[in-house]
């Protein structure tokens, strides 16, 4: 009887995991990707049942690629980059009309201009995108930085309540992850001193060093046919000239020190702690085991915080970062009265020692997959920007030069064995976690 209950259960196991091999086939995505001859990259990934479609480039350069007296202006530059359709009056009403939705971004390792249309605005808004891709430094005009400084300086302001977004707190996380400075420590809004001191030279130099079709990726997604949407990127980005740029690549060969403990103040109603390490890079052989530790210790921390009256969340998801030369891992708890740091320490160390020193279970592992599996499926509900089609399909480009390779991420991560994931959590040092504070302001 024992024995046939063994047998009912690993049935059981393997039906739920050949369900979640299913349920990934489901998550491929048709597309192309090409280059045209002034080195622009190419992905369209065509969907008719969409009811828009994105327009995405991305810039290869981001946060990393700024030099220390140059933290945040990348970010800054974000919001200088010259617009579309100058001097058309006609056309602009147009895009404005059939745009839905519209941002930019910096990231770690690159920085992305997003529009999205009804399906008919595809043309004036590839126009717009081309035309951004081919302004001059001296497109950028004194009034729109001083203009910008002022929205940037705010939007670093409002941001300053949330530990692992401001300025101060991501700075601080990102140096007991990797080591100040390190390319990767400090967040896209740098410091607030040399956002108020940027000037209009620092951008058009950095635009006449990063903006060109030869440093960039484009990405169309949504609701649009093929043929007409190539001709169309032929017209408006065929014509723009290769710039033969040279970006400097950032260096991520010194000797980074990483602070044992940290302390920030920060505008928040709420004290938080956390406990962060460095781990391998997007795509590595490391990544899956990170990627379903992450989940494992997200629903365990949830349940720590429902459990304890001296917690009032936890969780490991806004930790879990990986770029392309390395990653982040942690886990934070938040919490009320500052004397309650000393427990809620000793707990959420428990907590991972506990999975690092007991392992987890089959149906445990079962659970992080399909919570793995549920995020990426999450991601192909939105079109294009931050957590969607155009992310997985960039990120794959970028990091291992195949769009297509977030589903042979997610294979790997489908692939793990419970044997192997335990080891690898048995291998983990807790030793090697950074302890950041962040303690309310209000």
């Amino acid at each position: 009887m024992f024995q046939n209950l063994l047998v009912s259960i690993c049935l059981l196991l393997s039906f739920q995991l050949n369900s979640q091999s299913l349920g990934i086939d489901s998550l491929r995505l048709n597309f192309e990707h090409y280059s045209l001859d002034n080195g622009l990259q190419v992905v369209l990934q065509p969907d008719r049942e969409a009811d828009r479609v994105s327009i995405e480039f991305w810039l290869v350069m981001g946060s990393s690629h700024e030099e220390t007296d140059q933290y945040g202006l990348v970010h800054f530059y974000e919001h200088v980059t010259p617009y579309g359709l100058q001097g058309k009056e006609e056309k602009r009403s147009a895009f404005r009309e059939l745009r839905t939705d519209g941002n930019a971004q910096t990231r770690k390792d690159f920085t992305r201009y997003f529009l999205e249309f009804k399906p008919e605005g595809l043309d004036v808004g590839l126009e717009y995108a081309s035309d951004r891709l081919q302004a001059t430094p001296e497109d950028i005009l004194a009034e729109k930085v001083e203009k910008e400084r002022e929205r940037v300086l705010d939007e670093i302001e409002r941001q300053s309540k949330y530990a692992f977004w401001s300025a101060n707190g991501s700075a601080a996380v990102g140096a007991a992850t990797f080591g100040r400075g390190h390319p990767y420590a400090h967040g896209a809004y740098g410091e607030v001193a040399n956002n108020r001191n940027f000037s209009l030279q620092d951008f058009r130099d950095w635009h006449a060093r990063y903006m060109g079709p030869d440093n960039a990726l484009l990405f169309i997604v949504g609701n649009f046919e093929m043929d007409r949407t190539k001709e169309l990127i032929r017209k408006y980005f065929g014509k723009i000239k290769s710039r033969n740029l040279e970006p400097q690549s950032p260096d991520f060969s010194g000797n980074f020190s990483k602070p044992q403990t940290q302390e920030v103040g920060i505008n928040s109603a709420k004290n938080q702690i956390a406990l962060v390490m460095d781990r391998d890079p997007w795509g590595s052989g490391t990544d899956p085991n990170f990627t379903l530790l992450t989940q494992v210790m997200e629903v365990r921390l949830k349940q720590n915080a429902e459990n304890n009256a001296a917690l009032i969340e936890g969780g490991s998801e806004y930790l879990d970062n990986a770029y392309k030369h390395g990653g982040q891992f942690g886990i934070y708890a938040s919490f009320g009265d500052r004397t309650l740091l000393p427990a809620v320490r000793v707990s959420l160390k428990s907590a991972l020692d506990e999975v690092l020193q007991k392992g987890i279970s089959e149906e445990e592992l079962v659970a992080a997959k399909k919570n793995a599996l549920a995020t990426f499926s999450n991601k192909m509900e939105r079109l294009g920007f931050y957590d969607s089609r155009t992310e997985l399909l960039g990120e794959g480009l970028l990091y291992k030069g195949d769009p297509g390779y977030y589903l042979q991420r997610l294979h790997h991560i489908e692939g793990v064995q419970l044997a192997d994931f335990n080891d690898f959590l048995s291998g983990l040092n807790p030793k090697e976690l950074k302890e950041v504070v962040y303690w309310s302001s209000d």
